[in-house]
């Protein structure tokens, strides 16, 4: 589980840096809000208990919509996209927590599950390699401990369930060295090796592969399941 901690580790660093504002605490919050380009609004937030949306049997509540509501406005204005529209962000917001819910679902049907005492342990290495980045975004988010650990444990979950579920074969050189001249070919500066670079691009083939099994996966998904959004 070392590589999903660590990618956990990244997102949170992410995340406290870049949202010096997520709320409307004080004006030096609003005019670290405005330097970003982010902007988080009363009116676009929820209640914590309130139900933003069900998938099948489960409920999902705002305390979840909130944190993802702001990492999804994030992401957006990163790739310049517009974040003045609040439906999209919200949209966008809902079926990002609608896959991960049954993501959830479909690794617990398989029997793949983290005990306490695995995310006990995870949590605590966490708490220790991210020293007060965690304590900072726990309280910028207004989220519990228990809260923030039903987010990773879904992190762990998901890991595994890609690593039993949906496998990737061995990327051949060949494909490598395909997506090496692509990256390449218009490159006039100096360029690595490509036995320098290999393993990186194999990789990258790799998760490429693998996200395009997940989004074939959470379509069929998707199709059969109770779906229903409450915002």
């Amino acid at each position: 589980m070392k590589k999903t901690r660590i990618f956990y580790i990244g997102l949170l660093v992410f995340l406290v840096l870049a949202m010096t504002a997520c709320g409307d605490k004080d004006k030096s919050e609003k005019e670290a809000q405005k330097q970003e380009g982010i902007e988080i609004t009363k009116d676009e937030k929820v209640a914590d208990d309130k139900i933003v949306a069900q998938v099948n049997e489960h409920e999902i509540t705002g305390q979840y919509y909130n944190s993802f509501y702001i990492q999804t406005k994030m992401k957006l204005h990163q790739f310049g996209e517009d974040t003045d529209d609040k439906e999209v962000v919200k949209d966008q917001t809902l079926e990002e927590l609608i896959a991960h819910e049954l993501l959830r679902q479909e690794a617990e049907s398989k029997g793949i599950k983290v005990t306490e005492e695995e995310l006990d342990s995870e949590f605590e290495q966490l708490k220790i390699e991210s020293g007060e980045q965690l304590t900072d975004y726990l309280k910028e988010f207004d989220l519990t401990e228990d809260a923030f650990k039903d987010q990773m444990e879904y992190s762990l979950v998901l890991n595994e369930y890609l690593t039993k579920e949906l496998p990737v074969e061995e990327v051949p050189d060949e494909d490598a060295k395909e997506l090496y001249k692509e990256l390449t070919k218009d490159d006039k500066k100096e360029v690595p090796e490509f036995s320098e670079v290999k393993g990186v691009l194999k990789e990258q083939i790799a998760q490429q592969k693998q996200q395009e099994a997940l989004q074939g996966k959470l379509a069929s998904l998707k199709k059969d399941a109770k779906i229903e959004k409450k915002i």
